[in-house]
């Protein structure tokens, strides 16, 4: 838990002090997104390279009966190559991660992911939309296959 919340710190962080980009390539976007877990949460993707980020989801739901944190970390590598658009780069991705969910009064849990996406990057701006579906792996007590995703939003800062 102490480990997890250092990493979402230091996505925060980055952001907040980092200066506006001029592409979607480099530096950190921070936006929102819409999961299908939950309703709401908060994006991060940091470029590691050309082709290569990491992305994170903090996905949160505060209920009557039960709250849940859910936090998602994945390695992702980007084919540029695949569909050539007029204006802007549209990507495909995929990659490995981790999911971890936190559950008021209830065993936590913990997943391995396989995200596969989509990711459109304006020319102009600093901006980039994206679509995701994770299939999931629970590996803790009881393990089970499900299918996770995202869509949202991210404005991107050079770090």
């Amino acid at each position: 838990m102490r480990s997890l919340s250092f990493a979402l710190l230091f996505f925060l962080l980055i952001g907040f002090v980092a200066s506006p980009a001029t592409a979607q390539d480099r530096g950190l976007g921070v936006g929102a997104t819409l999961g299908a877990q939950n309703p709401t949460g908060i994006s991060t993707k940091l470029w590691l390279g050309p082709r290569q980020a990491l992305t994170g989801t903090t996905e949160f739901a505060v209920g009557e009966t039960q709250s849940q944190f859910i936090q998602q970390v994945n390695f992702v590598v980007h084919n540029f190559d695949v569909v050539e658009v007029e204006a802007g780069t549209l990507s495909l991705y995929y990659g490995i991660g981790i999911e971890v969910d936190l559950i008021e009064d209830f065993d936590n849990q913990l997943r391995l992911r396989g995200p596969l996406g989509t990711s459109y990057m304006l020319e102009d701006a600093p901006l980039d939309f994206f679509l995701e579906i994770g299939p999931q792996l629970q590996v803790t007590d009881p393990a089970r296959f499900s299918l996770g995703g995202n869509l949202g939003i991210r404005l991107f800062f050079d770090t």
